[in-house]
């Protein structure tokens, strides 16, 4: 596989998870609660993994399943904080403000590993900040409840980024994704269970095979794959337009009001995304906490 096709796949990985922020709004929409619907995502992803990859899953280790559990605590919180936030706010600004992560990412290098960051990083963080605050702040300064809550989703995703920047060295990255999948499939589950579950509608159903299958197991799978014949920093770049594809995709599927204040942050976010991205220290990320 050349490097062309293989940054063509992880576009298309890109847009399938931007995808993946209209397909939760359509489920939600449609009745389906957000434990119901993070726990019947995960346990497809779960399953479908589990099936893939048996024969590499009976050499685990103890350290892929310490790191896998880890990092899906975190990818729990993630997603169920997102999928909640859905709730409450549109799938385009929830797709912008997730992708705060990738600005919290180099911050918990700052706090916990004493890095130090470029001009060209804080330059992001500081658009990022503007264009957060162009999403989500009312005339009042206040903050919509849907908003806080999917900042909080980024915050388990750069964790969990961290985590698997640890654990990724030591560890089988098949083994380690399947316990993580599993993780969260096990904690959604037990969130579920706390909750009323609703009858699987048809278009639930399809937003739910969309998230399980294409959005996590498919996209995981071809992501592992591309990535080993072309650079970090392609990776980084590419997938970073996630959060414009989902923005871009919620506003055709779901209809959602293209109003100045989403454009305007939306572009502060995504250049934000981009000139942390474009740093070499920050687009080799698991490299550079490894470091460390």
């Amino acid at each position: 596989m050349n490097s062309k096709i293989a940054d063509g796949l992880l576009l298309v990985v890109a847009i399938i998870w931007g995808g993946g922020f209209p397909a939760v709004g359509l489920a939600i929409e449609s009745g389906m609660g957000p434990a119901q619907l993070t726990a019947l995502r995960f346990i497809v992803a779960a399953v479908g993994m589990v099936m893939i990859f048996f024969k590499v899953l009976k050499s685990i280790k103890k350290i892929d399943v310490i790191g896998g559990v880890l990092a899906g605590i975190f990818l729990f919180i993630g997603f169920s904080f997102q999928t909640i936030g859905m709730q409450y706010t549109t799938a385009s600004k929830n797709a912008f403000i997730t992708s705060t992560y990738v600005l919290l990412v180099p911050l918990l290098g700052v706090i916990f590993f004493k890095r130090r960051l470029t001009v060209t990083q804080w330059t992001g963080i500081l658009l990022m900040v503007l264009g957060v605050s162009f999403l989500s702040l009312e005339k009042d300064f206040s903050m919509n409840i849907g908003d806080i809550l999917t900042l909080i989703c980024a915050i388990g995703f750069a964790v969990q980024i961290v985590i698997t920047g640890l654990f990724s060295p030591r560890c089988n990255p098949y083994c380690f994704n399947t316990i993580q999948m599993v993780t969260v499939a096990v904690l959604s589950f037990i969130w579920s269970l706390r909750m009323p579950w609703v009858e699987v509608s048809f278009r639930s159903g399809i937003a739910v095979l969309y998230l399980g299958l294409l959005s996590t197991l498919f996209a995981f799978l071809i992501q592992s794959i591309a990535q080993r014949h072309t650079s970090e920093a392609k990776v980084g770049l590419i997938l970073s337009f996630e959060s414009l594809f989902g923005a871009i995709l919620s506003v055709l599927i779901l209809g959602d009001p293209v109003t100045v204040k989403l454009c305007i942050g939306g572009i502060f976010s995504v250049l934000a995304v981009l000139m942390i991205e474009w740093d070499p220290g920050v687009l080799k990320r698991k490299q550079v906490i490894q470091q460390e």
